[in-house]
């Protein structure tokens, strides 16, 4: 946030701009901010601008706090806060202010309004000419209004699979009788929950192996007459993967916030303090690991078994493991994955079936995979 205190008097109004900073501190490490105090596009801050150094949550002093600057009373001034060249990229912060003569103000608080979240992604499989659920939650960061939609991306191409979204009203993640179809926005004040429910049908001729890539859109709007466009826009994605199956494999995918990317199968099943849960948050920077659990649930060996998922929106694919394989009829598990550093791409494991008499994934058995990616500070 940043701290504007202003005395005025009939004959020398001044401004002074300081930043400071919340106690959640900075995103990255080597964040620094501007602070500027403008008349139009002309900088008119007493001493120019003021930088902050520091970290964490904290401000050097006198760092990042103009001078007292001489301004004329019923004149606009424009307050800016923008990253410095030490941070990642991000828009400024302008507030137009004009001082009025012979008042005075104090604590008049610039800041960034927090993050909205939508959770999660899913992956789930089912018959041709059926139906699945997908329950997201969306939290806004600030008052405005939200506009849910979703897109489908069939493979193969062409394939017409349909999703319709319900307004999960008890937030109980179930479809029932009290949820609504949900067409148009809601208005939320910020900390309010929105709960979703993502219906997706398959057609009813798509063959075994045939995928469908939903995905869920929030697109928030603000009215923000004060700042410059008086209007803002954000949109969140998640998305949620569907596959048709006849043969009855069972998928469980769950999701665990970590600081940094297991490397290794030990790595990742030796943590046992970070816990894995159907949703959750995470702030920029930190790591997510997917775990994907599947099994067979069906009367006969599953031979030929491929597990596939997608990068996440605003994250960094990091890695992906084989944590687990059964210990008959698969001979191992191998992997197909986008380049380290990449920010989409598709995931795939293909299990290997062992020769002789017991081969594929034997009735009941299963195993384990898990992909592990960054959340992208800007």
């Amino acid at each position: 946030a940043v701290t504007c205190t202003v005395t005025n008097t009939p004959k020398a109004p001044t401004i002074a701009l300081n930043k400071a900073m919340a106690v959640t501190g900075r995103i990255n490490p080597a964040d620094q901010f501007i602070v500027e105090i403008k008349n139009g596009s002309t900088l008119v801050s007493s001493g120019g601008s003021a930088t902050t150094k520091g970290s964490g949550s904290g401000v050097d002093g006198g760092t990042g706090t103009t001078n007292a600057t001489l301004v004329t009373a019923n004149t606009t001034y424009t307050l800016t806060e923008e990253m410095a060249a030490t941070g990642y990229n991000a828009s400024s912060t302008t507030l137009s202010f004009t001082p009025t003569s012979g008042s005075s103000y104090s604590n008049v608080v610039l800041g960034n309004a927090p993050l909205s979240t939508l959770i999660t992604d899913g992956t789930q499989q089912t018959v041709a000419g059926s139906a699945v659920v997908y329950s997201h939650i969306y939290t806004a960061g600030s008052a405005g209004s939200v506009q849910f939609g979703t897109s489908e991306a069939p493979s193969p191409a062409g394939a017409v699979w349909t999703s319709v979204i319900f307004r999960d009203n008890n937030c109980d993640g179930q479809l029932d009788g009290g949820d609504t179809v949900l067409t148009t926005s809601v208005n939320v004040a910020a900390g309010d929950r929105v709960c979703l429910l993502n219906r997706v049908f398959t057609p009813s001729a798509a063959f075994n192996g045939a995928l469908d890539s939903t995905t869920l859109t929030a697109t928030e709007s603000w009215s923000t007459p004060t700042l410059s466009p008086s209007s803002q826009s954000h949109v969140l994605k998640n998305i949620d993967l569907t596959m048709v199956s006849t043969a009855g494999l069972t998928l469980v995918k769950e999701v665990r916030t970590l600081t940094t990317c297991p490397t290794t199968v030990a790595e990742s099943v030796g943590n046992t303090t970070a816990a894995y849960g159907v949703g959750g948050s995470a702030r920029p920077g930190a790591a997510l690991e997917y775990r994907i659990r599947y099994t067979n649930n069906t009367a006969a060996p599953l031979t030929a078994v491929e597990v596939h998922d997608m990068v996440p929106y605003y994250t960094t694919f990091k890695t992906a493991l084989c944590l687990s394989t059964p210990a008959r009829g698969v001979t191992g598990c191998s992997v197909a994955a986008p380049a380290t550093g990449a920010t989409a791409g598709a995931i795939t494991w293909t299990m290997g079936d062992a020769g002789g008499p017991v081969t594929g994934l034997q009735p009941q058995d299963g195993g384990a995979v898990s992909y592990c990616v960054q959340v992208q500070s800007n």
